[in-house]
C-alpha cells in the first residue's frame, strides 16, 4: 500500500523520500532581474529541512518580455544556470527534490504591462485579464515554444530534478484552451485539438531538447468552472490522455481560473475545516488517474494525514501536493511523519497575503510568533 511518508520512484529518474509535495506559489523573493536571492534560498532550505519530499518552485519565466509578476525567477538565459544550481544544492543537501515550474503569463500579467507587448491567444478585451493584451502571432508562438525548450535545457544543467509546465489557472497556455480567450481561426483556435496544439508543441519541443530520460511534468486544470467559456472536464481528460501518449512523466490535476471565477470555484479556496472539505479536485483527479498510464498528483485543500493517506490508499493517485499549510508551518511534514501532529494549523483563511509572501508570514504564523514574544 502506498504510504504518505514512504519513498517513491516515479518513471524516469525521479525518486523522492516521500509522496508529499510543496506545490508552486509565487514567492516574490528573486531580485528584479530574476536571480535567486539569499532570502529565497533560506525559504527553500526551511521547507527542505521541514520534511517535504519535493518542492516545486514558483512560476519561472522563459522569456524576459513575458513576466506576469515582479521578482520572478528567470531561466531565459544561460546566466541563470549557476544561480539556480545554488538553489538546487541548498535543497538537495536535505534529501529533498526540486522541480522548476516554467510558465508564461499572457494577459494574466500585471507587471510592467505599459512597457511591453503582452501576449494573448486573441486581442479582444476582457475585464478579468489585462485588457491591453494583443494577439500572439505565429512567429511569436514559435519563438516562445523554442524559449520553453531552451529553458528546459538550462533547468537540466542547473540540477533541477524535473520540469513542470504550468498549463493551469488562466496563464497563457490555459488561455489557449478557453473559448472565452481564444477566438483564433487558425490552427491554434476552434476545435479542442487546435486549442491544445500550443501545449502539445511546447511539450514536444521540451522533450526533444532534454531527451527521453529527463522528467517533464504538467500542471493542468481538471476544469475551469466557467461553463462553455472555459475548459471542460471531458476536454481536460482528452488533453491528459494525449499527453500520456506523448510521454509526459506526471500530471498534476488542479482547477479553476485565478481571474475569471468566484473564489469558491478558483484554485485557492477558503474555510477548509473538515476532512470532507479537503481534496476539492480529487474526484476529477481520480478519474484522470484511471484514464492514463502515468503518475497523477492531486492538489487542492489537503490538510490532514487522514485525507492524504486515504487518497493514496483508495485511488491511483501517486503524490499529494499542498502549499498554504507549508507557508504557515514549513516543518509540518516532520511533525506529521513523527505522529505529533495529524492536521495542518492552516484553515485557509481569507488573509490571502499568504499567497503573496514577500518574505513575510501568514496571519496564523505571525500571531503565534507574537504570542511567543509576549510569553
Amino acid at each position: 500500500m502506498k504510504e504518505l511518508f514512504s519513498g517513491v520512484a516515479l518513471g524516469k529518474n525521479f525518486n523522492a523520500k516521500n509522496r508529499l509535495v510543496r506545490s508552486s506559489t509565487w514567492e516574490g523573493l528573486c531580485d528584479c532581474d530574476g536571480y535567486v536571492t539569499p532570502a529565497l534560498c533560506k525559504m527553500y532550505e526551511e521547507l527542505a529541512q521541514g520534511g517535504v519530499g519535493t518542492i516545486v518552485t514558483g512560476i519561472t519565466y522563459v522569456e524576459r518580455g513575458d513576466q506576469p509578476s515582479r521578482n520572478m525567477m528567470g531561466l531565459d538565459d544561460d546566466c541563470f544556470i549557476p544561480n539556480c544550481k545554488k538553489l538546487c544544492d541548498v535543497v538537495h543537501k536535505h534529501d529533498c527534490r526540486l522541480v522548476v515550474q516554467l510558465g508564461a503569463g499572457g494577459s494574466m500579467s500585471h507587471y510592467k504591462t505599459d512597457l511591453r507587448r503582452v501576449y494573448a491567444p486573441s486581442s479582444h478585451p476582457d475585464s478579468t485579464m489585462y485588457e491591453g493584451a494583443e494577439e500572439i502571432t505565429r512567429a511569436e508562438i514559435e519563438a516562445l515554444i523554442q524559449n520553453y525548450a531552451a529553458a528546459c535545457v538550462r533547468a537540466k544543467k542547473a540540477g533541477f530534478d524535473a520540469i513542470q509546465i504550468h498549463a493551469a489557472h488562466g496563464f497563457l497556455i490555459s488561455q489557449f484552451f478557453e473559448p472565452r480567450f481564444n477566438w483564433r481561426n487558425d490552427e491554434y483556435g476552434g476545435s479542442l485539438e487546435n486549442r491544445a496544439r500550443f501545449l502539445f508543441e511546447i511539450y514536444d519541443a521540451a522533450r526533444a531538447a532534454v531527451g527521453e530520460e529527463y522528467p517533464i511534468w504538467i500542471k493542468i486544470n481538471c476544469e475551469d468552472f466557467m461553463g462553455s467559456e472555459g475548459l471542460l472536464f471531458e476536454e481536460a481528460r482528452w488533453i491528459c490522455t494525449q499527453l500520456a501518449t506523448r510521454g509526459i512523466d506526471l500530471i498534476v490535476i488542479s482547477g479553476g481560473n485565478c481571474n475569471s471565477t468566484k473564489l469558491e470555484l478558483g484554485p485557492m479556496r477558503s474555510n477548509i475545516k473538515t476532512v470532507d472539505d479537503e481534496g476539492y479536485f480529487l474526484s476529477q483527479a481520480e478519474i484522470i488517474a484511471e484514464d492514463v498510464d502515468v503518475p497523477v498528483m492531486s492538489v487542492g485543500g489537503y490538510r490532514s494525514v487522514q485525507k492524504m493517506q486515504e487518497t493514496l490508499a483508495k485511488t491511483k493517485i501517486e503524490m499529494i501536493a499542498m502549499c498554504r499549510p507549508l507557508i504557515c508551518e514549513p516543518d509540518l511534514p516532520n511533525r506529521m511523519r513523527e505522529g505529533t501532529q495529524d492536521r495542518a494549523s492552516c484553515f485557509s483563511c481569507l488573509d490571502l497575503r499568504c499567497k503573496k509572501i514577500y518574505g513575510g508570514e501568514c496571519l496564523y504564523r505571525r500571531v503565534q510568533r507574537l504570542k511567543r514574544g509576549k510569553a
